[in-house]
């Protein structure tokens, strides 16, 4: 069995062009079938105004999967050295990414049709490629920051009488959400109650998307955090209008960067045209936590883009203060 390429260093940015949905059949665990068919005219049409492509991160670890054991054999590696990294913060910093290509078509058709293959990590599917990008994040960090994001929103609805019980909003995690070209996990997703994904049918229903998305990233991953809001944008036909991003950025000083990317006036002064479109999206609000200590913010959530309505009597925006952020981005504390 070949065993997976692997290109250390820089790879340079890759954009992926604009293909197609693949035709192919599954495959079981391991399997080693390299056959491929060439793919079908595409039946989802961009976004007019903005580009769709999936830009790789030009330090991703690159492979060529022959089985699904090499792409684990990739994740745990890739594990063991962000583990490394995170107890001796002198050692470099891996990347978080392992973009697998030329997958074989059985094999790859496994990977769309599986959610659960890879548990604890991030996949965004290249569908007209054969090709996926894993973005993984050290220890337990990722769960801890997304969790407590979460519950912290939640606990801002709920203050104001809204609740997952009533039916008022959709709590929908990290369900895979298809795009044009591509279908991709967030940290987090949320939308109100109409806006709920059935990521387990077999085809992909006409649906509203996420009006919020957390997307989380570790040491230097921010400008691949923001390509992340472009891509939710883009994607959703511009649905997703609220993308949050958390960037651990460095450990010591221990740092976390925050964004709140929304949907802006385009200030260009082109006239609209499919290559420049009224609204665009771009970050509006910036926090940044430091050894314990949050400059910036607060951050405002709009409660008519979060639940896509007016808001009622009690109802307001969502203000995540100083308090909240210190809490969202607090330093897990060392292993006993």
């Amino acid at each position: 069995m070949d065993r997976p390429q692997k290109t250390e260093g820089t790879m340079g940015e890759a954009n992926l062009s604009i293909g197609s949905n693949l035709d192919s059949t599954s495959a079981s665990r391991g399997s080693e079938t390299t056959t491929t068919t060439p793919p079908s005219q595409s039946s989802y049409q961009p976004f007019l105004g903005e580009s769709n492509d999936l830009v790789v991160p030009p330090n991703a670890r690159i492979i060529r999967p022959r089985s699904l054991n090499d792409i684990y054999d990739a994740i745990e590696d890739l594990k063991a050295e962000l583990d490394t990294h995170t107890v001796e913060t002198h050692t470099p910093r891996p990347s978080q990414f392992i973009w697998a290509y030329q997958i074989p078509q059985g094999l790859f058709t496994q990977i769309e049709t599986d959610l659960e293959l890879f548990p604890g990590v991030r996949t965004t599917i290249a569908h007209n490629d054969f090709a996926v990008l894993l973005k993984i994040m050290p220890g337990r960090q990722r769960e801890r920051i997304t969790g407590n994001f979460r519950v912290i929103v939640m606990g801002h609805l709920n203050a104001m009488g809204l609740s997952l019980q009533n039916g008022d909003f959709t709590d929908q995690g990290a369900e895979i959400t298809r795009g044009f070209l591509q279908s991709k996990e967030p940290d987090w997703a949320f939308g109100p109650y109409d806006a709920r994904i059935n990521s387990a049918a077999d085809e992909y229903p006409a649906t509203e998307y996420p009006s919020l998305i957390l997307e989380t990233g570790f040491s230097e991953s921010l400008g691949q955090l923001q390509l992340d809001a472009h891509w939710w944008y883009r994607n959703t036909t511009q649905e997703t209008k609220i993308v949050v991003l958390i960037d651990v950025a460095s450990d010591n000083p221990y740092r976390v960067n925050f964004e709140v990317w929304t949907e802006v006036p385009n200030q260009s002064h082109a006239p609209v045209t499919r290559n420049c479109p009224a609204e665009v999206v771009q970050c509006t609000q910036r926090a940044t936590l430091q050894n314990g200590v949050v400059t910036g913010g607060p951050l405002i959530l709009s409660f008519p883009t979060l639940m896509r309505r007016a808001p009622r009597a009690g109802e307001h925006d969502i203000v995540l203060g100083a308090a909240d952020l210190a809490i969202i981005g607090a330093r897990p504390r060392p292993a006993p």
